[in-house]
């Protein structure tokens, strides 16, 4: 069942990112909105009644769902809020921590290049192109012609120059995917001229590119103005917001118009440079509307009642249900699972691998035995892809993906075993009692997982199989998840975390002895497990970064090594291939992303979701 992932048409389209690279070198180169009044649109579709809406989930829909705004040309688009509320509207500096910024920031900070990571594109978007020295220490990048910021002046090197030095000289600033290596590896800047510029590494890194260049998930920097941001008292904690002033200066088609705790709207403006010099087209939307999520049942609901023309992820259950009750909603791969695209936000189950008994190998595997990975596909309803791994099925990872398998039928952790379990278990010292785990002092073993609510449909059913397996588990869905899982709180917790694209030393990497602090102090999401893979992982890691992505037949002997390693550790337990299932509202836009017609990641909120709503169609 697990290799019929392999053969899902999404990912044999992806495997056309394997010619990514010739191309680069070809080239050089997340309180609900008030609700606005009915559209007047008689061809809109009918509302459905509260009733209906609600059993479209398990999860009661709200009283009042939200109606759509007047404006027959606004996209209204979900946005990543915290408490159902954006609760950052002062705060529009991309690099300060407690910024969400995707709610229309994203789409409106310049970027140089985004990536197409479906087809193995590289679309250069603020720049034209890029090339490297021989020994990967230098990068040129060429900046395009006639890009302008929203106050008129012209988007230079100058202001490339300016955001990468603010990063290098200010660590702190690393609300970005490998923001905090901006100081490792950029030396300086140098401006050669207004449209020309040459980055300058303290090390040869043949891998620059991808986390710093290419736009694509949650990597590369944003570039902010300098003619602006040096202005600024302190622009480390400045909030770079002040409507008198124009701020935020965006090279974006967008000017933020309203921006409270219930929605936040951007209109377009007429003079984007996209447009002046024949680049873009202007987007045929006129505005756009974020509305801030609260939950799943809500999502239902606004596009049940055509409240919104697309939200963030909803469940496949819910997917499922929206189908057969609407005419207008569609998604990525239509009316058949899994209705997502592929992400990079593997699953995993995490342990804090510096607690007992969490740092016992044995009794990770034991727990890893306990989950019958099939039973949780039933309960999604085709929306989940169980991964053996922890690369996303990217066609640029195959080789990496194909050179473990051997690995991963000796070590498959999708195996539901629970007489392995049970041996592991009593190995490590344990006793069953009344059908639950106890320790030497008659102690029961108690799990608790935490989670966010976007995997609330996998939650009950994870914490269930664990309890049959014989511990005391049980979970519970903490809205400050994130800030308590990087600092170490948490024993178990559900979650993605990022992951490679194009490289297998993205997902490796994370399990690096220098990305695992002590519990309090604070790490990246996808190391907080804080397991140390000793001198000999790191050495393999330390190997692997230098050497180009395209170069396999140094990198899998590697990869292999390393994986080995971490395979006879466990430090944590991968559960699924993450897929964007998002639902897309035709009544009012087309040509939306399908892994046929539009093949690309169809999600709007990562940084590359500029690429999804730019070309969308407006229905007459």
């Amino acid at each position: 069942m697990f290799k019929a992932l392999r053969k899902f048409k999404l990912i044999a389209t992806v495997l056309l990112v394997v010619a990514l690279f010739m191309t680069i070198v070809a080239c050089g180169s997340d309180e609900p909105a008030a609700p606005a009044k009915p559209a007047t649109d008689p061809t809109a579709k009918p509302a459905v009644t509260e009733k209906e809406a609600a059993t479209a989930t398990s999860v009661p829909a709200p009283e009042k769902p939200a109606e759509p705004v007047a404006k027959t040309r606004s996209l209204r688009l979900v946005g990543i809020a915290r408490g159902g509320v954006f609760d950052d509207i002062d705060n529009m500096n991309p690099f300060i921590l407690g910024n969400e910024f995707r709610s229309g920031l994203h789409f409106a900070l310049p970027q140089l290049f985004y990536i197409n990571l479906v087809k193995g594109e590289v679309v250069p978007w603020a720049a034209t192109g890029w090339s490297a020295n021989s020994d990967f220490t230098e990068y040129t990048i060429n900046i395009r012609k006639g890009v302008e910021w929203s106050d008129g002046e012209a988007f230079t090197a100058h202001d490339v120059q300016y955001t990468y030095h603010l990063l290098r000289d200010n660590p702190t600033l690393a609300n970005w995917g490998r923001g905090a290596d901006i100081p490792r590896w950029v030396k300086e800047v140098v401006v050669v001229d207004d449209l020309t510029l040459t980055i300058v590494l303290n090390e040869p890194n043949a891998r620059f590119p991808d986390p710093f260049l290419w736009t694509h998930q949650g990597k590369a920097p944003y570039i902010v103005p300098e003619h602006v941001w040096s202005t600024m008292d302190d622009p480390t904690t400045d909030m770079n917001y002040d409507p008198a002033k124009g701020w935020p200066v965006v090279t974006g088609p967008l000017t933020l118009v309203e921006n409270s705790p219930q929605q936040r709207i951007w209109d377009q403006r007429s003079d984007w440079w996209g447009a002046k010099t024949g680049f873009h087209d202007l987007p045929e939307w006129n505005q756009l509307v974020h509305i801030p999520n609260t939950d799943t049942a809500n999502n239902v609901a606004l596009m049940m009642t055509d409240g919104a023309d697309a939200t963030n992820g909803i469940t496949g259950p819910q997917m499922k249900n929206l189908l057969a009750k609407t005419d207008y909603v569609t998604s990525y791969t239509g009316d058949q699972p899994p209705w997502g695209s592929l992400d990079w936000w593997i699953t995993s189950l995490f342990f804090n691998t510096e607690n007992a008994p969490y740092d016992n190998p044995d009794v990770r595997w034991a727990i890893a035995n306990a989950i019958n990975h099939q039973e949780l596909v039933d309960v999604a309803e085709g929306a989940m892809i169980p991964t053996r791994h922890l690369f996303p099925e990217f066609g640029s990872l195959s080789p990496y993906i194909d050179a473990i398998q051997d690995l991963l039928d000796e070590y498959d952790v999708t195996t539901f075993d629970l007489d392995k379990t049970d041996e592991l278990m009593m190995k490590a010292g344990y006793t069953k009692k009344d059908g639950v785990w106890i320790d030497s002092n008659g102690d029961p073993f108690t799990i608790l997982i935490e989670s966010a609510g976007y995997l609330s449909d996998l939650l009950a059913p994870l914490a269930e199989q664990l309890k049959r397996a014989g511990f005391d588990s049980n979970f519970k869905v903490s809205s400050d998840m994130g800030s308590r899982i990087v600092t170490g709180k948490p024993d178990a917790w559900l979650t993605g975390r990022p992951s490679s694209t194009t490289h297998p030393w993205d997902s490796l990497e994370h399990y690096h002895s220098r990305n695992t602090p002590l519990v309090g102090e604070q790490a990246s999401l996808g190391s907080a497990g804080r397991w140390k893979g000793g001198a000999e992982y790191d050495k393999l890691i330390d190997k692997m970064e230098p050497i180009p992505q395209a170069n396999t037949a140094e990198l899998v002997p590697l990869v292999r090594e390393a994986y080995s390693i971490w395979l006879k550790e466990l430090p944590d337990v991968p559960i699924k291939q993450w897929m964007q299932v998002t639902p897309f509202n035709e009544t009012h836009f087309t040509n939306w992303p399908h892994h046929v017609d539009n093949p690309m990641q169809g999600a709007y909120w990562p940084r590359h979701g500029w690429l999804m709503i730019k070309d969308l169609k407006v229905v007459d």
